[in-house]
């Protein structure tokens, strides 16, 4: 039987959850290793770049699912978010559990993928068309009557 769009859409979300999974599963197994085995008083024990190298992954990437895993409790795990999510959460919250849930509910509550998320993170709140004559009436000013719909980027000021 032939595959329609809708069957590859579903079997690719099934892998990518479960490839979710097993960022979650290989770095609460790192942070395991780090407490029981990776840091004795031996130089010659083995390290993370060892578990690293016979995981056939490099040592940054199984670090990322050690920080990831031990930054966030199990508890605060939900799977309607990507680990990709609680990654760059636990990055821009510098340390701080609560902003990093703080903006993991942002991303439930606006449904954002990955990218948009990226971008929110970056300050980058909203883009995306608005009619003219929805907007204030400062900003509506400058542009055309004629101009129907305008691109909008609503981000966090540098100055």
């Amino acid at each position: 039987m032939d595959k329609d769009f809708t069957d590859f859409v579903a079997e690719g979300r099934g892998l990518m959850q479960a490839r979710d999974r097993n960022s979650w599963g290989l770095g609460d197994l790192a942070c395991e290793f780090e407490v029981t085995v990776g840091r004795p008083t031996d130089p010659d024990a083995p390290t993370l770049g060892d578990l690293a190298h016979e995981w056939d992954a490099s040592t940054q990437r199984v670090s990322e699912w050690r920080n990831c895993s031990s930054f966030f409790p199990t508890d605060a795990r939900r799977f309607d978010l990507t680990w990709t999510h609680y990654n760059r959460a636990r990055r821009a919250a510098e340390g701080d559990i609560d902003n990093a849930l703080e903006l993991l509910e942002m991303a439930v509550r606006l449904h954002m993928d990955t990218r948009a998320f990226e971008r929110y993170i970056k300050g980058i709140y909203f883009e995306g068309p608005i009619l003219a004559g929805t907007l204030p009436s400062e900003i509506a000013a400058v542009i055309p009557k004629s101009a129907g719909a305008v691109w909008v980027i609503v981000k966090r000021n540098e100055a």
